[in-house]
């Protein structure tokens, strides 16, 4: 431990103000001016700005390994009281919900694989969790994955009635759901002008993670092609 020689003014005195009349007096506010000076306002100024200064010299002649005296210049206290600082070592614990730590900032990837509890995100990321391969944003065979596990899935497809009976054309949800699809919504388009209510096409059985059929009754008319769209959400 090095040596410290910037000490304590006043630590003993009884000529000096007391707290209140310090934080009252007008020449503390004021500074000095012409007239006759208060030795008790002095001690007391020269007491409260060397005790800090001496504090401060004690904890960096304590952490480093140069002596503390006022024939040093401003820089070499700078230094040293840098090298103090480093010394302690000082150990921010990661942060979690209950200790205040560091966190780092989550990239685009990160936020997007939504499993990592350690880094933070920003607006800009938590747009940029949304995208990526949490989406595709195509018309006709779409997704959006959303945090929690919910999936849509959308697109459109043609399907034609053929003959007197019932035709079923399948569609594959891509990506499939890894564990059920909860609902299929179908909107039919007439784009003929000849509509009709035995080719509206619906939704034929129940749908599975990775398809589903689309059934259209035909009873003579035309066949088509006629165009579904399709809305699907599960997980």
């Amino acid at each position: 431990m090095a040596d410290n020689s910037i000490l304590l003014f006043g630590g003993s005195a009884t000529n000096i103000l007391s707290q209140n009349a310090y934080s009252a007096s007008e020449g503390r506010t004021l500074g000095h001016v012409p007239g006759i000076a208060s030795s008790q306002l002095e001690n007391k100024a020269l007491k409260q700005a060397s005790l800090l200064a001496a504090g401060l010299a004690q904890f960096i002649a304590d952490n480093q390994a140069e002596n503390i005296a006022d024939t040093l210049t401003v820089q070499n206290i700078a230094d040293y009281l840098k090298d103090a600082i480093e010394s302690l070592q000082i150990e921010v614990p990661d942060a979690t919900t209950t200790v205040k730590g560091i966190m780092c900032l989550a990239t685009a990837l990160q936020a997007q694989n939504w499993i990592n509890g350690l880094y933070a995100i920003t607006p800009a990321t938590l747009y940029s969790a949304f995208q990526g391969a949490n989406q595709s944003l195509v018309a006709n065979n779409g997704f959006q994955k959303f945090p929690g596990g919910l999936i849509e899935c959308w697109g459109y497809t043609d399907v034609t009635a053929e003959g007197g009976g019932t035709t079923t054309t399948t569609v594959n949800f891509s990506p499939a759901f890894p564990s059920a699809c909860f609902n299929v919504q179908l909107t039919h388009v007439q784009t003929d002008g000849a509509y009709r209510a035995s080719r509206t096409p619906y939704l034929h059985g129940n749908p599975s993670k990775s398809s589903f059929k689309i059934g259209i009754d035909s009873d003579g008319g035309p066949s088509g092609p006629f165009r579904v769209y399709w809305r699907a959400i599960g997980n």
